[in-house]
């Protein structure tokens, strides 16, 4: 899944340009939630360090929403093992999600439900997946709770946000944003909806595979 992941993400930057031709996307990302126990021993000890202090720990069963593949404008935004703070986010439980506005808004926009993000139900996962959801979309990024580093969007031009995407067989999540650098109107914005079929039908064949194989050791 992390190889289609890639050729999605560098397609939608390569390919969606503004009116002189550059990038109209200054990042794009795509998501999925993994079981912390399924995910690298890196990605294991930074989602666990991002756990609530004041809440319930970490399990193997904690639903983390990681980050799969990324390409942008900086050379450090085309690796996803790179990213400085968003490569993986733990949702141990709701209250903690609802403090972490964007992906609170991601979910919320998709039409997902905390509860069945955090802990989903494993006879709910076929008729989740052939589900239509909805969209994330933030027109106007500048001052938006949804969209809470204002360095970022200053600093790159962001004018809007925008995100799609479902449910894997698996009960697992995906997700695709994309951070502009021209106004999206929400005539455009839905027509990007389109493409979270066409992503789910990228990615689906490999749900149970999602990572790539770690390379070997060094001796």
């Amino acid at each position: 899944m992390e190889a289609a992941a890639r050729s999605v993400v560098e397609r939608l930057f390569t390919e969606l340009v503004d009116h002189q031709g550059g990038p109209a996307c200054a990042l794009v990302r795509l998501y999925v939630t993994a079981r912390l126990g399924e995910l690298e021993p890196r990605l294991q000890h930074l989602a666990r360090s991002k756990g609530r202090v004041d809440g319930p720990g970490l399990s193997i069963d904690t639903r983390c929403l990681t980050l799969l593949a990324s390409a942008g404008l900086v050379p450090a935004w085309n690796d996803r093992r790179t990213s400085e703070n968003h490569q993986v986010i733990p949702l141990s439980d709701e209250e903690l999600v609802t403090r972490l506005p964007m992906v609170a808004g991601l979910l919320g926009g998709l039409g997902i439900e905390l509860a069945s993000a955090v802990r989903p139900d494993p006879a709910d996962n076929f008729a989740r997946s052939g589900r239509r959801y909805d969209l994330f979309f933030v027109p106007e990024a500048a001052d938006s709770p949804s969209v809470p580093d204002a360095g970022f969007v200053a600093h790159y031009g962001i004018r809007s946000t925008v995100g799609f995407g479902g449910v894997l067989p698996s009960g697992e999540l995906f997700a695709v944003l994309l951070f502009t650098r021209v106004a999206l109107t929400q005539a455009v914005a839905d027509l990007l909806r389109s493409l979270a079929l066409t992503v789910q039908a990228l990615v689906m064949p490999h749900t149970y595979r999602v990572f790539d194989r770690a390379p070997p050791a060094e001796t």
